[in-house]
């Protein structure tokens, strides 16, 4: 669970709950 922050096309996106599933693998996450 929690906040996942990933850079992505050089925009700062946040995900949470099942958002993180589905961009698992796909985009480096940093926890924040």
């Amino acid at each position: 669970g929690g906040i996942l922050h990933v850079a992505w096309d050089g925009k700062d996106v946040l995900l949470t709950g099942p958002a993180q599933e589905v961009f698992t693998g796909t985009f480096k996450f940093d926890n924040k």
